[in-house]
């Protein structure tokens, strides 16, 4: 009997499907993989090896001396890479330590990390290069600028020729110190750890940098026996933006110097933002930072007593802005908060663009708490010291005058409303002292002239009994300002 077609068909198959099996495993048998996988962690160039140290090599240059020395010898030093280029904190810079030193590299190239990662051990052919400093930092580098003598970088061609790449994933464990330990020399460009350290008061809730401007800062440490050292970091860190922890931390950094004549600062460099570990809640006067950071404005205004004081260190208040600009009848650089506490009138460096209703967080850090013609301010702070969190409805609190002037440090910087005010003085204008009356007492509007005029100023103020909603306040006596002429109705 024939055997049914598509029975052929599928015994056609079935041996195709065997053949090209048996060929896989063929195949298999004598097919080598085009090339060998590489051992975990590469290798070190063969036939190289270091024949003097870091220590060694940078003995040949004297700090201070300004004219980099040529490295004459066949010398060879070995390092593994401890910072790199790589989160920007280093530009065209990577440093390497031994276990005698570290040393920064210089070379001509902007994104190091690629070749050059943390981990990396490199063996560096030292002749015709150059040994040098930056501001009493070592460096190498690959020839003298003639224009002034400074170290100039390694040509990224002569660095495939003198920077040869080693194995990779190499552990660098940072030399546990105290900042009492540092000196200007010996820990430069290696990897060290220092415990308990905090940021000076301030220096917390600040970014590490100026992201916008670019701009390099500088923020203090300090030890819990108030020994203090820098932290240098550039504008274009990625991390520049972030903001600095406020209890103690473990610091894990690059150590570098800074002199100007015969002036050394001692300098830590961070690789990124997680080489600051904030291990604790307390700093070392004892103050707990988290939610009880926090402190309203009643408690804030208690902190003065007549003479000028620093605000708390590691508080910070949430407020409602009351003040606003729009018609100059407020100075630029005071922002005047309240919340269901209290108010105060907080003084900026610089001008500030807050509206009113603005919700904010002020980091009372760094201020100070001050009186202006018997103002009470929360005074000299940083605009990074206060941040928009969101918007809402500032309220006032309805008074009569005799109220406000029986209570006035009670109600000081605060948003206020009286009803059934008249205005009279001043030749029938808001600009300079109008008298306020509701039948109960009378109080000063103020309205800024002069220089820096509010924008009504010569306005005629409107005749009957009026509501007056304004901020109060002292300047030398007390006194009362609108924001626009709107708060008049």
């Amino acid at each position: 009997m024939k055997t049914p077609y598509f029975k052929q068909v599928q015994i056609i198959i079935m041996k195709n499907i065997a053949g090209v099996i048996l060929l896989a495993f063929a195949l298999s048998g004598c097919v080598k993989e085009k090339f060998d996988a590489p051992p975990t962690g590469g290798e070190d160039p063969k036939g190289v090896s270091a024949n003097t140290t870091i220590k060694d090599l940078k003995a040949i240059y004297t700090l201070g001396t300004g004219v980099p020395k040529k490295v004459d010898n066949d010398w060879i030093i070995s390092g593994i890479v401890n910072a790199d280029d790589k989160d920007g904190n280093l530009y065209k810079v990577v440093t390497i330590q031994d276990s005698t030193g570290g040393i920064q590299l210089k070379v001509d190239n902007s994104s190091l990390y690629n070749e050059f990662p943390v981990g990396r051990r490199v063996f560096v052919k030292c002749k015709d290069l150059y040994v040098g400093e930056y501001s009493g930092l070592y460096q190498v580098g690959g020839y003298v600028d003639n224009a002034d003598g400074s170290l100039g970088y390694i040509n990224t061609t002569v660095a495939q020729d003198k920077l040869l790449k080693g194995k990779w994933g190499i552990s660098v464990t940072p030399v546990e110190l105290k900042i009492s330990d540092l000196d200007n020399t010996k820990y430069q460009s290696m990897l060290i750890k220092i415990k308990d350290l905090e940021f000076q008061c301030q220096d917390i809730y600040q970014p590490y940098a100026d992201a916008i401007n670019k701009g390099s800062l500088n923020r203090i440490l300090e030890d819990c026996s108030a020994n203090t050292i820098t932290v240098r970091t550039s504008g274009y860190a990625r991390f520049a933006s972030t903001p600095t922890p406020a209890g103690k931390c473990d610091v894990t950094s690059i150590y570098t110097v800074y002199r100007s004549g015969s002036t050394w600062t001692k300098q830590l460099l961070i690789r990124n933002a997680n080489d600051v570990n904030e291990k604790s809640n307390l700093r070392c006067d004892g103050t707990q930072v988290g939610s009880s950071a926090d402190i309203d404005l009643a408690t804030l205004r208690a902190y003065y007593s007549g003479a000028t004081v620093p605000a708390p260190c590691a508080r910070k208040i949430h407020a409602v802005v009351i003040s606003d600009n729009s018609a100059n009848n407020f100075d630029p650089k005071n922002l005047v908060v309240q919340d269901a506490t209290a108010g105060i009138t907080v003084r900026f460096s610089a001008n500030h663009s807050f509206l009113v209703g603005d919700s904010v967080e002020i980091n009372t850090s760094g201020g100070e708490l001050s009186e202006f013609k018997g103002l009470l301010q929360l005074n000299n702070l940083s605009l990074s010291n206060v941040t928009k969190v969101g918007v809402t409805t500032a309220a006032t609190t309805t008074l009569t005058f005799q109220q406000l002037n029986s209570n006035l440090k009670k109600y000081e910087s605060m948003l206020v409303k009286v009803l059934n005010v008249t205005l009279s003085g001043n030749s029938g204008v808001y600009g300079g002292n109008v008298t306020l009356n509701d039948g109960t007492g009378s109080f000063t509007l103020y309205s800024r002239t002069g220089t820096n005029v509010a924008t009504f100023s010569t306005t005629n103020y409107p005749s009957g009994a009026k509501t007056v909603i304004g901020v109060a306040s002292v300047y030398t006596s007390p006194q009362m300002s609108i924001r626009t002429t709107n708060d008049i109705f």
